[in-house]
């Protein structure tokens, strides 16, 4: 009887799990891929998953089951997997292609036209399914089952992908507590103060263009041949609290992890150390990448509470569901921009890290009941994104790197003021250290002030030293005999002399027309550049010499494409900053490149090649001969490609409607063409004539033939070389070309002897242009 009874509501039970295997699925599979971020065991996550689960199947069902008896039943069937079929649409795909259309730059227009289309995307299955809603529900049960197994692999899915597994970062058993972040001992206190990205070159050219900086370190010894090995945070920050150095493979997951549980708890490295001595050790959230096996060590660790559970878990369900909610009803749902849980508390959106933390520094600094005290602070530096200045605040123009360090140093000298104002300087010993250079280069900078030095102005130490040099360095005032390296030993001090260290700009060579013209970079990094009156200033990196040393600049004009650039100038150890000439362009709008060089390109010379490592692209405008910098949308030319949207390239003229219907894939300023991709062109009658001219370039390091067809015709068959930009000219004739061209493109890949096959051979879709 019971089993008839499942029987016969067997399309109701089955539907209803499927819905809400649409909604707990994404749960499980972003807590999977971000375990990380979530201080959540697996089974918890797994029980929020199934609680979703049960709850919307439960919710589903109980209208199902009040439609049972009903004519409406076929409908509401259909359009219950409908609603499902739309949320699964939006969580997978929407929100990607249609997230950049809801930045403030973007027009009123273009904002209606997308949420018109994101709207119509997300009808299609309701549309579908009630216009076959008799099928649908005559099969609902099949579908039911396809999409209830299709979610449930989904779901668990990572466990099977060793790339998304991250058990050996599980913040699962505690978290940092900065109630007295700024609470120091009232006898001893040690300091180890990491300013991210500080370079020895940038912080040579802080002290020379900011000298209160070399004052306001007096009774510090700079170090400025220091090195990080190992340039990135996750290993350097190791190496500094233990003496040991990361030797194995930086890509091997597994071996940092062993390597993370290895130095927590070495007897040597600082935390056990000082605890022998005595003191309370702190760290903060920026530590977690280098203590995730040893809690223990940090004595302002604590034990999850049911609140910070119930943080993270409302931080699992907002990321989850967020990609559910249609973009132009995420306003209705109060949009909030939630930060992982392990984000350090006072870096809240919109609000820049070290402009927080000075405030917090000014209004929480006191003594507190313990004697001896070490802490470990971190500061934003000269890292990217670049978005304070040289006071912490956050200019019009994009600040250098240079200024928002001197902000970071901002907060170091008034932490040096408190210390001296509560009478705690003498007793304190502090390193302020770069983990690696501004663009994740070994050479960097320390500097160190140990307890009961003499005084004296800064000073520089020119002897090399590492960072795995700094456990030492404080151990050694309480243990001579420690095994681990100081920075102490070395000698060669002399009195810091800034005029020995910065040459602040050379000067690229005068503007030249380039014909035919340079061809565009297709990487991007913003990098700092501003203007000054009518010549463009940015930033070289001479300590990256090896890796980047030249650069030119590029400038497009976007009504005929015309192009100016200068030659190379290749780094030097000198110079910081390259300026140009004064712009000699007409008035109008303009697309401004820099290009580089890497060491091993010189050969490319003088095309730019795809292997070009760095471009920093921008805008200006050039009116009645002065020159100022525009953003991209107030620019009438949309000259990008974008995969499945229809845009105008159009300037002054009326450029063909481009859509690219298959086979195709965005990749930043380019779109990449797979074999058998279509183009879709709506020509008005004044456009039916002249040339359409592509640029292209081969992809996956080898060359290829690619052809374009129109119709059954072949119109253009060319060989491409491998990462060299060529164009395609298609000839249009007024009395012949239709009013919807339609183009083909068939790619075949190069074949290379005892190479491996390649997937998706494809080719790069630079521009295109109406001749």
């Amino acid at each position: 009887m019971q089993a008839g009874f499942f029987r016969k509501r067997a399309d109701i039970f089955l539907l209803s799990m499927a819905v809400g295997a649409v909604f707990s699925a994404p749960v499980m599979n972003i807590y999977l891929t971000n375990k990380s971020a979530f201080i959540l065991s697996t089974p918890a996550a797994a029980a929020i998953s199934l609680a979703i689960m049960g709850a919307i199947s439960a919710a589903v069902a109980g209208l199902l089951w009040g439609f049972r008896s009903s004519g409406y039943k076929a409908g509401v069937t259909s359009l219950v997997l409908a609603f499902a079929l739309s949320v699964l649409l939006q969580f997978h795909f929407a929100e990607d292609y249609f997230r950049d259309y809801t930045t403030p730059e973007t027009s009123i227009f273009d904002r209606i036209l997308m949420f018109s289309t994101h709207f119509f995307l997300l009808a299609v299955p309701f549309f579908a399914s009630w216009k076959l809603r008799k099928i649908v529900f005559a099969n609902i049960c099949r579908i039911s089952l396809v999409l209830l197994f299709a979610q449930l692999a989904y779901a668990v899915l990572p466990l099977f992908d060793r790339n998304t597994r991250h058990e050996q970062y599980d913040y699962q058993e505690y978290y940092f507590s900065e109630q007295d972040k700024f609470t120091f001992g009232s006898k001893r206190n040690i300091i180890l103060l990491v300013v991210d990205s500080m370079g020895a070159d940038i912080a040579r050219e802080l002290l020379t263009k900011y000298p209160e900086v070399a004052s306001g370190l007096a009774d510090f010894t700079m170090f400025d041949k220091y090195t990080s090995d190992n340039p990135r945070t996750m290993y350097a920050v190791p190496a500094m609290l233990s003496g040991i150095p990361y030797a194995a493979d930086e890509d091997d997951e597994d071996g940092h992890s062993k390597y993370l549980e290895r130095v927590c708890r070495d007897k040597n490295s600082l935390f056990s150390g000082l605890k022998r001595h005595g003191f309370r050790v702190e760290g903060y959230p920026f530590i977690l990448q280098t203590i995730s096996y040893a809690p223990d060590v940090i004595d302002n660790s604590t034990t999850v509470s049911g609140e910070v559970q119930k943080a993270s878990f409302r931080k699992l369900l907002e990321t989850s569901f967020s990609r559910m909610v249609m973009l132009p009803l995420r306003k209705l749902f109060g949009e909030k921009e939630s930060l992982p849980f392990v984000v350090p508390t006072e870096s809240r959106p919109g609000e820049p890290y070290d402009r927080v933390f000075y405030s917090n520094l000014v209004k929480e600094f006191k003594i507190g009941e313990n004697e001896k005290v070490f802490k470990y602070l971190h500061l934003h530096g000269a890292h990217d994104p670049v978005v304070t200045g040289e006071n912490l605040e956050t200019p019009e123009k994009t600040p250098l790197r240079v200024e928002q360090l001197r902000g970071s140093f901002k907060v170091v000298l008034k932490l040096i003021e408190l210390l001296k104002s509560h009478d705690l300087w003498s007793e304190t010993s502090i390193i302020i250290t770069g983990d690696h250079s501004e663009l994740y280069t070994p050479g960097t900078v320390c500097f160190v002030k140990n307890s009961r030095s003499a005084s004296h102005p800064l000073m520089v130490n020119h002897s090399p030293g590492k960072v795995d040099y700094l456990a030492g360095t404080i151990l050694k005032e309480f243990e001579k005999d420690t095994p681990l390296p100081s920075l102490n030993t070395c000698a060669a001090v002399q009195a810091y002399q800034p005029e020995k260290y910065y040459t602040p700009v050379e000067t690229a060579t005068a503007w030249k027309k380039m014909t035919p013209s340079v061809p565009s970079a297709h990487e991007s990094l913003n990098t700092n550049c501003y203007l000054d009156g009518n010549k463009l200033v940015f930033e070289s990196y001479p300590d990256a010499v090896d890796a980047l040393c030249g650069y030119r600049i590029v400038v497009r004009s976007e009504e005929n494409n015309q192009v100016w650039s200068s030659e190379y100038i290749f780094s030097t150890d000198q110079a910081r900053y390259i300026t140009s000439c004064e712009f000699p362009f007409p008035d109008g709008n303009y697309r401004v490149e820099i290009h580089s060089l890497g060491k091993n390109e010189l050969h490319l010379e003088p095309h730019l090649q795809s292997a070009s490592r760095r471009l920093w692209k921008n805008f200006l405008r050039i009116k009645d001969g002065k020159a100022q910098a525009i953003k991209e949308h107030e620019i009438a030319a949309k000259r990008h490609l974008y995969a499945g949207k229809t845009i105008d390239f159009g300037v002054k003229s009326s450029f063909p409607m481009l859509k690219i219907r298959e086979k195709a894939a965005f990749r930043q300023e380019y779109l990449l063409i797979f074999d058998g991709a279509v183009m879709e062109l709506s020509l008005a009658a004044s456009e039916r004539a002249g040339v359409l001219r592509f640029a292209v370039i081969g992809q996956y390091h080898r060359g290829g033939v690619l052809t374009v067809s129109c119709g059954d015709n072949i119109r253009k068959q060319i060989t491409l070389k491998a990462g060299v930009e060529q164009t395609v000219d298609i000839p249009l004739v007024a009395n012949t070309t239709p009013e919807k061209l339609t183009l083909k493109f068939g790619y075949v890949a190069e074949n290379i002897s005892n190479a491996a096959p390649q997937r998706n051979p494809g080719v790069n879709l630079l521009r295109m242009e109406r001749l």
